[in-house]
């Protein structure tokens, strides 16, 4: 499938992979990055981490202890801890593939707004 994708992507295009491990095995997500860059020839322009958590309206959490002025709150974690062996997974990879590793992004029309509001 990657030799495809590759095939129909512009010069100056993207590719973003989301892909989640398992605690069981943690290493798949790199081994697909691994295959995309070695077998298909693509650049691993950026690696990014989705941090699972919660996000609730202020006024759904009652009291917000204060956090009056955001659009919401991000609590917790996604899912809980259940296994005595692993470790919960609570974020997934976003791999970003470009065919030539240089493709300029508009960063701040990607993903969840910025907490800093020096960035928004």
């Amino acid at each position: 499938m990657g030799k495809e994708i590759k095939s129909v992507l512009k010069n100056d295009g993207s590719f973003f992979l989301n892909i989640s491990g398992r605690p069981s095995d943690p290493a798949l997500p790199f081994d697909l990055a691994v295959m995309l860059t070695k077998n298909v020839d693509f650049n691993l322009q950026n690696t990014i981490h989705w941090i699972k958590s919660v996000s609730v309206d202020p006024e759904d959490i009652g009291r917000n202890n204060g956090f009056h002025n955001n659009d919401n709150i991000s609590i917790g974690h996604f899912k809980p801890i259940v296994s005595d062996r692993y470790l919960s997974d609570l974020h997934e990879y976003i791999f970003h593939f470009t065919k030539n590793g240089n493709v300029k992004l508009e960063k701040l029309k990607i993903g969840v707004t910025y907490q800093d509001k020096r960035y928004r």
